[in-house]
């Protein structure tokens, strides 16, 4: 996985990329963690518009993200817009992933699902 950070005056943002397995987590929690730390009042926002695929250890951090007040965003087609919406994930652009039948499994995996 590919993860890039982006900081600005009132957000600080994790763009990733690949898939969110092994020691991908581990690296994504520690910057998140850090992240958190040093935060001072910005949002924190983790787009996931590149992330084709997660374990189940991906899918619980990303869950444990979003119920922390994080924000989880995803560029996906418009007809996933309202699904999204629904789950409390923000559609960021109306661009297509190469796989958009990881999200379904990544919000069930995680129980990012309410």
């Amino acid at each position: 996985m590919n993860m890039y950070q982006h900081d600005s005056a009132r957000m600080f943002q994790f763009v990733l990329r690949g898939k969110l397995i092994g020691d991908g987590v581990q690296d994504l929690e520690d910057a998140w963690n850090t992240a958190r730390s040093i935060l001072a009042g910005k949002e924190l926002v983790i787009d996931l518009s590149g992330i084709a695929d997660a374990d189940p250890a991906g899918a619980d951090l990303l869950s444990r993200m979003r119920e922390s007040g994080d924000h989880l965003t995803a560029a996906l087609p418009a007809e996933s817009e309202e699904f999204l919406q629904s789950m409390g994930v923000p559609m960021a652009t109306a661009r297509k992933p190469r796989d958009a039948g990881w999200v379904p499994r990544l919000l069930r995996l995680g129980g990012l699902c309410r």
